[in-house]
């Protein structure tokens, strides 16, 4: 058995080279998005035992960009294989499978970064966060200022409720 061979065609790795420039920028455009669309759920859907404090951000800070360098990381390689596939592969028409694998890789390379924001969103409706929906009432209560009560009031509505034989210890 012969190892596989992956033949040189400097014409796709100059195409290829060539449009990595937009492919990178359209995915940070949709990867700044995308960590703004995150810090913007994550008030609106905070975790029940969520505390943000100075530690929290410290910590939180360098996490959540390491997660957002291991998906920039992986895009990379995804637009690398389009590349690899076309050298192995072949194809009969050049140009039309470098316009589709280049338009289907951005689409999916730019929907990549949204994935936290949607999987914050998701489990925001598990049973910890019974009750919580994504309204506009709702993301009014919970920006509401100091003065009206505003996360403060949305937290203690959704406090459980003593009853009256509760006997404290």
């Amino acid at each position: 058995m012969q190892p596989l061979t992956i033949p040189r065609d400097t014409e796709a790795e100059e195409w290829w080279r060539s449009h990595r420039i937009p492919y990178n920028i359209g995915f940070i455009g949709s990867t700044l998005v995308a960590m703004c669309t995150q810090v913007i759920v994550s008030f609106v859907c905070p975790a029940e035992d969520a505390e943000i404090t100075l530690v929290t951000i410290i910590f939180g800070i360098p996490t959540f960009l390491l997660g957002y360098g291991i998906i920039i990381i992986c895009a990379n390689l995804c637009y690398t294989l389009g590349l690899r596939v076309e050298q192995i592969s072949r194809p009969t028409n050049p140009a039309r499978y470098r316009r589709w694998a280049f338009a289907s890789g951005l689409f999916f390379s730019i929907a990549l970064p949204f994935g936290l924001p949607l999987v914050t969103v998701l489990t925001c409706h598990q049973p910890h966060n019974e009750g919580m929906n994504l309204t506009a009432r709702t993301v009014t209560r919970l920006a509401g200022s100091p003065s009206n009560g505003g996360l403060e009031r949305e937290r203690a509505r959704r406090a459980p409720v003593r009853s009256a034989g509760y006997a404290r210890r």
